[in-house]
């Protein structure tokens, strides 16, 4: 079945026609504008109700498009009425009723409530259900021909507020209708932050927690500035599936309080595990609260696998390896070094490496035998070390280590006798 849509002027013509004509079919109660009110409800062609463009729940898609397609930047604002855009937004719908499941749906019921139209015949709510509708009409037109007119309602003339304010009290409201992306709800929500709400206003609206509101916009900026860092600016569906990875990632960057070098590699590090094809959800989760606990060991790995490209006032890398110092400065270089191409494939293996190895280490330390083993195992590769030393070895730096090792036996020494002078009054 063709269906034929209507232009502006014609809907406009139209809805001041059935306003005038009393034909109405029943009146439907409606909270808007801050009071309960009855609105008549009128049947209508399928083709007459119009996308509306300016939808929070396909904006991603939107900029996805404009980004994949080189659009331009106001190819879905220009004009709610530009037929290629709407084309776009008809693909987007199709894509996003599919996902939703919307036509196994509509095959086993009708409509049961009325789409809600403002007054030039725009869809306020009900974009996805009318795509639903117009895909099983083209597939079968004698079988859904319950489709072939649809029940509305049209709001009076109102402001841009009026109409999010009812957007947002439907969708808290049971419905046939997916949810919202994370990023298309937290672009709404930014949305509205720009036009002037407050996030008290948003959080009230939404019947959600201002923290809430704060998280989610933060995250999405994050997320943005992560795909700007790959050259996928725009391309919203590279994140969609890592909602609890950049979750995690801004609480964790939060607990780094004001150390900023310490926030960078953090940042720096979890981007790369994104970038990870085989990663997902559930071991990003792990994952980056790992990166967060261990990352001053990760820095020292890096800093030894990538000595030569570091330069740093300090003159051996493998003194921090002993000692597990770290400064902002020693960060700034690893995070130089994980931003150069060719070392992201390296970089990768030596971070997914150091956080397995710490994983399990810390595992063995729930071993009381676990510091003796370590011990043994240092001076069984101190002893492999010693067997190794010729004229041919490379000895700089070597000198410098050993006094390093020394301080830290006579740390453990002192340790050792500490522990057993307090067992040893706790029996007296």
């Amino acid at each position: 079945m063709e269906i034929v849509q209507y232009t502006l002027p014609q809907r406009q013509d139209y809805i001041k026609q059935l306003r005038e004509s009393g034909t109405s079919l029943y009146e439907f109660p409606l909270f808007f504008q801050g009071q309960m009110r009855t609105f008549p409800v009128f049947s209508v062609e399928i083709g007459f109700p119009c996308y509306r463009l300016a939808n929070g729940r396909t904006r991603t898609a939107q900029l996805e498009i404009i980004a994949t397609d080189d659009l331009p930047n106001d190819f879905f604002t220009k004009d709610p009425d530009s037929e290629p855009a709407l084309q776009k937004q008809d693909e987007i719908l199709r894509q996003m009723v599919r996902e939703a499941k919307l036509l196994s749906t509509f095959k086993k019921v009708k409509q049961d409530q009325p789409l809600i139209l403002d007054n030039d015949g725009y869809i306020v709510n009900g974009n996805r259900r009318v795509c639903a509708m117009r895909l099983l009409l083209q597939q079968d037109e004698e079988t859904y021909s319950h489709f072939k007119h649809v029940q509305v309602i049209f709001l009076p003339p109102c402001s841009l507020r009026d109409i999010k304010e009812l957007e947002g009290r439907l969708q808290v409201q049971p419905d046939i209708k997916a949810d919202y992306s994370w990023t298309a709800e937290a672009m709404l929500y930014r949305d509205l932050r720009e036009q002037g709400w407050t996030d008290q206003q948003i959080a009230d609206l939404y019947q959600k927690k201002i923290s809430e509101i704060r998280d989610l916009i933060a995250m999405l900026d994050d997320a943005e500035h992560y795909l700007e860092t790959r050259d996928n600016i725009g391309k919203y569906s590279h994140v969609l599936k890592k909602e609890y990875a950049f979750r995690q990632l801004q609480k964790k960057r939060q607990s780094c309080g004001d150390d900023e070098p310490r926030k960078q590699l953090l940042t720096t590090v979890a981007y790369l595990m994104l970038d990870d094809p085989d990663s997902t959800e559930g071991r990003l989760y792990d994952s980056i609260p790992d990166a967060h606990k261990f990352l001053d060991s990760i820095a020292t790995s890096l800093r030894r696998d990538f000595a030569d490209q570091i330069k740093s006032e300090n003159t051996n890398t493998d003194n921090f390896e002993i000692l597990g110092d770290t400064t902002p400065d020693d960060f700034v270089g690893v995070i130089g070094v994980l931003n150069e191409t060719a070392n992201v494939t390296k970089a990768k293996d030596v971070i997914r490496d150091t956080i397995e190895e710490m994983r399990n280490q810390e595992r063995e330390r729930k071993d009381a035998t676990y510091c003796f083993r370590q011990i043994q195992l240092a001076y069984t590769k101190l002893q492999s070390a010693l067997s190794s030393l010729d004229e041919n070895a490379e000895t700089d730096g070597i000198i410098e280590v050993l006094k390093n090792i020394e301080d830290v036996v006579i740390k453990i020494e002192q340790t050792v006798s500490d522990i057993r002078d307090s067992l040893s009054n706790a029996d007296n």
